[in-house]
């Protein structure tokens, strides 16, 4: 299941809150077994191990996701968004049985 991406759907004018989402998420999910990406226009996100798809300018939101989940090499993927923030300490093993079933 670790192949599954963890995309992060964002934008350059939301660029302040993608250092304290990662961080967020590091310290609730410490052992998240998931490649990390954020998808945004044209900035690039300066976090250790976050990979950055850039799609340019907005068309629309809807538009927009279709272009980062084209790049991304998956047919699967686990959406966030950038200001969505975890409040809780996440059961990894919770999400990979969850997969199993959606996978």
């Amino acid at each position: 299941m670790s192949e599954i991406p963890l995309l992060v759907i964002s934008c350059d004018k939301y660029a302040d809150l993608w250092r304290p989402f990662f961080h967020v998420l590091r310290t609730r999910w410490p052992n998240c077994p998931f490649d990390l990406y954020l998808g945004t226009n044209h900035l690039n996100c300066e976090v250790p191990d976050v990979t950055t798809i850039n799609i340019g300018d907005d068309h629309s939101w809807a538009a927009g996701v279709i272009a980062m989940l084209k790049k991304l090499p998956a047919t699967h993927v686990i959406l966030f968004l950038e200001d969505f923030f975890l409040t809780e300490s996440v059961d990894t093993d919770a999400v990979l049985d969850i997969l199993k079933v959606a996978y």
